[in-house]
């Protein structure tokens, strides 16, 4: 075999060999205690993830995704009252996420607010978090209204913040926040706050959030893939060099 033909042959291998759309895996979600034990179920309560250091894995079938470090939760509720589950339906764009779920709510012509502090986190080599969504659904009141911030910080400097509000009389609202440069790991600070109306309840009903994510090649198939390519420039140099000759 000629070495161009040998080159051209590592240009299909390191391209084989690039991350794929799609693949067989079939998603999960799993619930693992502090001393990595596997919990049964698909959600934990946040004082099981916050006060006993829980934390989730999710696999949608691309890659698989840790959801740990639930702290610093301010709020009118207990961690025994808020329940945080995991879901995927196995695509990339939008990722997999978690439901945080409870009862946020406010009185009428009151404010509550709940903030909470998590990190989610790429386990799988080969992809990155790129884009975090937040789409929530209550009952609002006139005159009341739903706000959920969203400040992600990687490395210590906040490269993003978004605010998604909740009008009267309530309806399912999703926002994007794309970040600058794709990422391993992400801490997430949310904080939701719920005004009552004039004279009803506000009340969130829904609050989901996903993380998409993209798949970057290793740095060996890109080099290998590049190795190829080159290859494959020399050889079709070598053949037009030929039929010139």
């Amino acid at each position: 075999m000629t070495i161009a033909r040998r080159l051209c042959l590592a240009l299909l291998v390191g391209l084989a060999l690039l991350p794929t759309a799609a693949r067989a895996d079939v998603p999960f979600v799993n619930v693992f205690n502090s001393a990595n034990v596997l919990q049964t179920g698909s959600s934990a309560t946040l004082d099981q993830l916050q006060n006993q250091h829980w934390y989730l894995l999710i696999n949608n079938g691309f890659d698989t995704k840790r959801f740990d470090s639930f702290a610093n939760l301010s709020s009118p509720l207990a961690a025994s009252q808020i329940t945080v589950t995991g879901f995927s339906d196995g695509g990339l764009d939008p990722g997999p996420g978690i439901v945080i779920s409870g009862l946020f709510s406010a009185a009428a012509n009151t404010t509550t607010d709940t903030s909470l502090d998590f990190r989610v986190s790429v386990v799988t080599p080969g992809f990155l978090i790129h884009d975090i969504g937040l789409t929530a659904q209550g009952a609002v009141g006139a005159g009341g209204l739903i706000t959920v911030t969203e400040t992600a910080t990687v490395n210590g400097t906040t490269p993003s913040v978004m605010t998604l509000q909740v009008p009267p009389p309530g309806t399912s609202v999703t926002q994007d926040m794309t970040l600058f440069t794709p990422v391993t790991s992400v801490n997430i600070h949310k904080d939701i706050l719920t005004r009552g109306g004039t004279s009803s309840v506000t009340t969130l009903t829904d609050l989901r959030q996903r993380f998409s994510q993209v798949a970057i090649p290793e740095p060996s198939t890109m080099a290998l893939a590049a190795f190829g390519a080159l290859g494959f420039v020399g050889y079709g140099l070598r053949r037009r060099k030929a039929r010139t000759a």
